[in-house]
């Protein structure tokens, strides 16, 4: 009996997994694994006259999103918006003062390691 292995794609620049679907211009984006609270795509699986199966992802207007919601529909954000990454984005900001506190917070009497 062949098992088929199930890979979930990863993004290339944090290595998080994503979801792969297909917009109406027919390009292959990658979504967040999970669907979003925030989402703004409906994912539906669809057959080709071939029999293969894809995945397409269609965007919502904020009414649309907000009254999909509403119903329980599952929605999802593209990975591109949420990926800490993504080339073009800026490193994330850490304030010092939030940074320091948390280090307080640590017990690190275990002196260095190595």
């Amino acid at each position: 009996m062949n098992k088929r292995k199930s890979r979930q794609p990863h993004c290339q620049y944090c290595g998080e997994p994503v979801k792969k679907a297909v917009i109406f211009r027919g390009e292959k984006v990658s979504f967040d694994a999970s669907p979003d609270p925030a989402g703004t795509y409906m994912m539906q699986k669809r057959r080709t006259e071939e029999g293969d199966e894809y995945t397409y992802a269609e965007w919502l207007t904020d009414q649309e999103a907000a009254s999909l919601r509403a119903q329980g529909v599952l929605l999802w954000k593209l990975h591109r918006v949420t990926c800490p990454k993504w080339p073009g984005r800026p490193a994330p900001r850490v304030a010092p003062d939030w940074l320091a506190a948390k280090l307080a917070k640590l017990d690190l009497s275990g002196g260095r390691r190595g």
